[in-house]
């Protein structure tokens, strides 16, 4: 009892209570931390004034006494925090499992539907919020996929019988056209080809042609309107009418009137076509026609012009039955053509919408030159229509009939001649020698032979310069057969493939030998001074056929 706050304070050197000792001499007020001097226990001091005396009062209190009851409150807050907590992650969990299952099944059963399975059992859900509604739609969506399926398989089935069937109309219609070439191999007085590409499976176009005696040949091309189904039947009705109607000793006009009243009947849906008949007399050549509002044919004739045949005769049949036709006459020379199609190559479209032309298909046919076969003439046209159509869908069916005519032909075949050589340069006069007996031989002029020597020339040194890559000896065969005018001659060898009709025509001809690229200009002349040149490689070995039709006149 004899020491002071301030003894104390240095005692147990703590400046801390000897400021503590001054502010309360100060009479000042204060609560702060302080630890006890015996025992070092952490507690809070407050001290004061105190206005009776004047003295001034620390009391002093325990922390674990002052805090205890809040302590007891922060472990108290912080256990239900936790519980609270736990209980509330709990709740949640419940809840969405309840509501998140029913989606989940639901998923798996749309998955399950997805993979086409329209039987697969939905989720049973009972309640009307939008869980319930989208499980309704997925059941009401099965219900409909299920149907949609039903109905596309009876539809797909439907469509594949009608696929089937439309084959079956397209065998059907191009077995009554006449599709046989040369269609008259025993005749050299005339040659024929026609083609008819529909547009669709079946299609409205027709060709026909048959002998009503030995010198009377009657040919016809048509144009039903419309397309499909419909206008193949007017077709093969057209077709049937003209093998029935067309007999020897009746005019074209006649058989093109009767035709037309038998197409007018019961012909409800006013449907037409478009049609050209004639009747050729093989032994002078002259033509009896009838234009029923058909395209305008194009005569061919032999010096190398093109005429066209710009008459109708009436409008397209089976729309009056009392229109009286009409006819026309024209006379063709010996090697003309006669040249007839339908509007399905003059209205050919391309990607954008452009219209052939028949401007187009009369420089087609003005670059035609002469002495081309009818089938050469007919694949020439089509491929040329095809090349401008590319990418276009096929807008009309295209027909086309070709008709040359030869008066007096002789065939005038020759024993056929052969001869072998190897692949050395000096052979080259042996084929020169070859060619040059041939035609004393079967009387080809000295012009057709130097033109023939040349080609033949150019073609075998090229095989020998360049078709080898070994140094062994190889046999070329040459064959020289004469027939119908045409000399004829086939180089086989077994040589590189080469295929010369696949080499570009030099595009320099213009310029001079000095500013011209080397090369590609023999096989240019080749094809310029023969009438056909024909390719192909079989069996390892190269086939070049070159022909030169023979003038005698």
């Amino acid at each position: 009892m004899h020491e002071s706050i301030f003894s104390l304070a240095a005692t147990f050197k703590r400046p801390d209570l000897a400021e503590i000792g001054n502010d309360m001499i100060e009479g000042k007020t204060n609560f702060v931390d302080y630890k006890t001097l015996f025992g070092g226990e952490n507690t809070m001091l407050y001290y004061t004034r105190l206005p009776i005396n004047n003295w001034s009062l620390g009391i002093v209190f325990p922390k674990k006494e002052l805090f205890a009851d809040l302590h007891s409150l922060f472990i108290l807050l912080l256990v239900l925090g936790i519980g609270g907590i736990i209980i509330t992650f709990i709740t949640i969990t419940l809840i969405s499992k309840k509501f998140t299952r029913p989606i989940k099944e639901l998923a798996l059963a749309a998955v399950d539907i997805g993979q086409g399975n329209f039987d697969a059992i939905l989720p049973p859900i009972k309640t009307k919020d939008e869980i319930g509604m989208l499980t309704h739609s997925f059941e009401a969506m099965k219900k409909e996929l299920k149907k949609y399926i039903l109905n596309l398989e009876e539809t797909t089935a439907a469509k594949n019988k009608m696929e089937s069937e439309l084959k079956i109309a397209h065998d059907i219609q191009q077995g009554i056209i006449p599709k046989i070439f040369p269609p008259f191999p025993d005749r050299d007085d005339v040659d024929l080809f026609a083609i008819l590409d529909p547009a669709r499976e079946v299609g409205g176009d027709l060709y026909d042609f048959f002998f009503l005696d030995d010198k009377n040949l009657a040919f016809a091309i048509g144009d039903v309107s419309g397309k499909g189904v419909p206008a193949s039947l007017f077709m093969a009705i057209t077709r049937t009418l003209f093998r029935a109607k067309a007999v020897a000793g009746r005019s074209v006009s006649q058989i093109v009137s009767d035709i037309n009243q038998a197409l007018c009947i019961d012909n409800e849906n006013a449907m037409f076509v478009t049609f050209f008949l004639g009747i050729i007399n093989l032994e002078n050549g002259e033509i009896d026609f009838c234009n029923a509002g058909h395209n305008y044919p194009y005569i061919l004739r032999s010096d190398a012009t093109i005429e066209k045949l710009a008459q109708t005769h009436g409008t397209a049949l089976g729309l009056f039955d009392t229109i009286k036709y009409k006819s026309g006459k024209i006379k063709i020379n010996k090697t003309e053509t006669l040249v007839l199609y339908t509007d399905g190559i003059p209205e050919a479209m391309d990607i954008q919408q452009n219209l052939l032309g028949e401007k187009s298909l009369e420089t087609m046919l003005q670059n035609m030159g002469t002495n081309k076969s009818p089938r050469e003439i007919t694949n020439t046209l089509l491929n040329e229509t095809r090349k401008f159509t590319e990418g276009a869908e096929q807008s009309d069916d295209i027909t086309i009939l070709i008709l040359t005519y030869y008066l007096d032909k002789v065939m005038n075949k020759k024993e056929d001649k052969h001869l072998n050589i190897e692949n050395r340069i000096d052979e080259i006069h042996k084929v020169e020698n070859f060619i040059e007996q041939l035609c004393e031989e079967w009387n080809i002029g000295f012009a057709e032979m130097h033109k023939v020597n040349l080609a033949m020339e150019e073609i075998v040194s090229n095989i020998i310069n360049y078709g080898f890559r070994d140094d062994k000896n190889h046999t070329i065969e040459i064959s020289a057969s004469y027939e119908s005018e045409v000399l004829k001659l086939t180089i086989v060898d077994d040589a590189i493939a080469f295929n010369p009709l696949e080499h570009q025509d030099p595009n320099d001809m213009d310029k001079s030998i000095e500013e011209r690229e080397i090369g590609g200009l023999g096989i240019f002349f080749v094809k310029k001074m023969m009438d056909r040149v024909e390719y192909r490689h079989e069996s390892n070995h190269n086939i070049l056929i070159i022909e030169k039709m023979i003038s005698h006149k």
